[in-house]
């Protein structure tokens, strides 16, 4: 039942658009990322068109100290609300931490480069109301993509991150997406911009992934990748998750949670269940804790600490334990991004490269 609805969601989502902290690994995040960009690109958009889309932080933001914050990004077609507040949300809360979600202008369905703008001015924001302490950034699937443009093209907010997570991350797109967008196509003779971004045709990276990993197919802070070997929308996973380049020693980490949690349930993880499964939360609640990249040694031990089952099919303290429920939340705002949004937010072809991407050394 649970992969039944998973898959629809996932068609829909893309067509439809305490333990002792190790220690950080001491880098120079303005140079010392390999060929890494030095220079903030401009924005497009209005102060006014970013306010629009204000921080959510259900419980405040910390400002006694770092390791306490986390900003999670959405992803395709999904809010914010949807995707992490009965679930990470509630669940970090209880073990202490302070988790803040965005809501993104037409449900990240519109120019993944203007979205990534918005990622940015939130990195300023969560910045500013933790006391101008860094803290950690997570995204589920498209969220990742803006998550590092944003950190490629304006390396002043690196300093302001203290780590980040993927969740299903497509750094290299997706070659399941030329499905998609065959379909989209053949119905509202076009495509979402943020789809069509994303999708690798007949072999063939979309301009968005070339230019974002020109210079930026490589952690730009402390970054830790999660993926489930089962993913129905990232294809494939075990390669477009991965950063490839690590000029960095200990900046980068890969974690296949299907292989973590091999032989049980939550062991078979496909795209929206890395929002739900232990094994993910626990990973992050490590990466907070440390600062770095998560380790699942430490991770397991967090969990076993606390007596809790770090394989577990569910987050422990999400607001709704219902594994099925989780689904329908998300499930519930595709269909309505489907209904309001999709068929308004389409185009033939993929948005044009911004000057500043197009023309980057």
């Amino acid at each position: 039942m649970l992969f039944k609805a998973s898959t629809v969601f996932a068609v829909l989502a893309i067509a439809f658009s305490p333990a002792t902290a190790a220690p950080r690994p001491v880098t120079s995040r303005s140079d010392g990322y390999g060929n890494a960009i030095t220079q903030d690109a401009p924005f497009s958009q209005t102060e006014a068109q970013f306010a629009a889309f204000p921080l959510i932080c259900p419980y405040g933001v910390s400002q006694a100290r770092v390791n306490k914050n986390i900003l999670f990004i959405p992803p395709t077609a999904a809010s914010g609300t949807n995707s992490f507040s009965k679930g990470y949300v509630p669940a970090l809360r209880a073990q202490g931490f302070f988790p803040c979600y965005v809501n993104m202008p037409n449900h990240s369905l519109a120019d993944a480069q203007v979205t990534s703008e918005h990622v940015v001015k939130q990195i300023d924001a969560m910045y500013a109301r933790a006391g101008n302490r860094p803290f950690t950034i997570s995204g589920h699937s498209q969220g990742n993509i803006n998550i590092q443009w944003a950190l490629n093209f304006w390396p002043s907010r690196r300093t302001k991150v203290l780590n980040y997570v993927g969740l299903s991350a497509d750094y290299h797109g997706t070659a399941l997406g030329q499905l998609v967008l065959a379909a989209q196509r053949a119905t509202v003779m076009g495509g979402s911009p943020a789809v069509i971004q994303q999708s690798i045709i007949l072999g063939r990276n979309p301009h968005y992934i070339d230019a974002l990993n020109k210079h930026g197919n490589q952690p730009l802070v402390p970054t830790t990748s999660l993926f489930g070997q089962q993913d129905e929308v990232v294809q494939p996973i075990a390669y477009s998750s991965r950063l490839d380049n690590t000029p960095v020693p200990n900046s980068f980490s890969h974690i296949d949670l299907s292989a973590a949690c091999a032989g049980r349930t939550a062991g078979t993880i496909d795209h929206l269940r890395t929002l739900l499964i232990a094994p993910a939360f626990w990973l992050l609640v490590d990466a907070i804790q440390t600062g770095g990249i998560a380790d699942l040694d430490r991770a397991r031990n967090l969990a076993l600490a606390q007596k809790q089952d770090f394989c577990s099919d569910i987050v422990p303290g999400a607001t709704d334990q219902s594994l099925v429920n989780l689904v329908k939340t998300v499930w519930q705002a595709v269909i309505q991004v489907g209904t309001n949004q999709f068929l308004s937010q389409t185009t033939k072809t993929e948005p044009a490269l911004m000057p500043y991407a197009a023309n980057q050394p």
